[in-house]
């Protein structure tokens, strides 16, 4: 996993009606949520996203948990605050949405951006896009881990180039395509990825927007931590 975190947006707890779970900071670089949904009744979720947690929230996406039923949620690409709001559809339900926050090095805007346009991935949904970012940031912590000291605290546009790039090919294969055709161009861009990946981890690449968890040294032999930086 890519630095996780517990939180926990809705307790398990009787609700009636409708309302919002309790806003949760998403500290240190965090801009993903997987989530664990389930309830005994129906009821409908939407999580929302702020950059302050306060006044204007931004919609993420939408689930309907059927009586009795659980399922996985990743959302990404997420602001400093993260919420719930829920709608009971009938009675009351007992709901819990509990799970980790992940650091990721690319959001599903990004694939987008410098992976394939979103009309040619239309049928996936939100969260599929983000279960391939954040699969593409563990793998590229793989790397990442043999120069630097992980978690990364702030990285540059190199490094979400590719992993956008990385993302967009897991996208791919779970939607279908031909690497015979223009889909192959697709390849390319993991191939060169993976190998601007291999020359950071032997040392051979020196990006300079990357901050680690390395203590910052000084002459008088002390040392401090800097402030944590979110990775945008």
């Amino acid at each position: 996993m890519a630095n996780p975190t517990n939180i926990t947006l809705l307790p398990i707890t009787a609700l009636t009606g409708s309302g919002y779970g309790t806003a949760v900071e998403l500290t240190a670089s965090r801009s993903c949520v997987s989530l664990r949904v389930s309830s005994d009744a129906a009821v409908s979720l939407r999580m929302e996203t702020s950059p302050t947690g306060a006044g204007q929230w931004s919609p993420v996406g939408e689930r309907l948990i059927d009586a009795g039923s659980s399922t996985s949620w990743t959302a990404a690409g997420l602001d400093r605050f993260v919420r719930l709001h829920w709608t009971v559809l009938q009675g009351s339900a007992i709901c819990t949405a509990a799970g980790t926050a992940e650091v990721v090095y690319c959001s599903p805007t990004d694939i987008s951006r410098f992976g394939a346009p979103a009309d040619g991935l239309e049928e996936l949904t939100p969260s599929e896009y983000a279960d391939a970012c954040l699969a593409s940031t563990d793998e590229a912590d793989g790397y990442i881990g043999g120069a630097y000291t992980l978690p990364l605290s702030a990285w540059g546009s190199d490094l979400r180039l590719h992993v956008a790039k990385m993302a967009t090919l897991l996208l791919f294969e779970r939607r279908g395509w031909d690497p015979g055709g223009p889909d192959g161009q697709i390849v390319k861009g993991r191939e060169r990825a993976i190998e601007w990946l291999n020359r950071l981890a032997n040392g051979r690449l020196k990006p300079p927007g990357i901050i680690d968890s390395t203590p910052e040294t000084f002459d008088g032999g002390s040392s401090v931590y800097s402030n944590t930086k979110r990775g945008w």
